[in-house]
């Protein structure tokens, strides 16, 4: 986990871009309005990404990075498996898998 002080014209995207992160991340570690000039964000590091490619199907990936299904569901609050090219994912570590 880094801390993060937001400089004049950063947005979320960038910050998330910078530290390799989900912009639902940061929204939901630090809250919706916490996005200004001075504030300190808690920055999750370490985390895997995946973009979601056209065509692609959310049981697929998570059977390519070894997780289930429900896990990443939970982990994206996500309604359905139901997913959209360019969304980007968060992939929770596998059972057999250390904490970074």
């Amino acid at each position: 986990m880094t801390i993060h002080r937001v400089m004049a014209g950063e947005t979320l995207a960038s910050i998330a871009s910078k530290y390799n992160t989900a912009v639902s991340l940061l929204e939901r570690d630090n809250g919706p309005d916490c996005l200004y000039e001075g504030a300190r964000l808690i920055v999750r590091t370490g985390i895997r990404l995946h973009v979601v490619k056209p065509f692609e199907r959310l049981d697929v990936i998570a059977r390519h990075y070894g997780v289930a299904l429900s896990d990443v569901v939970q982990e994206n609050n996500l309604a359905s498996p139901a997913v959209y090219a360019g969304q980007q994912l968060i992939i929770p570590k596998g059972q057999n898998e250390q904490d970074l």
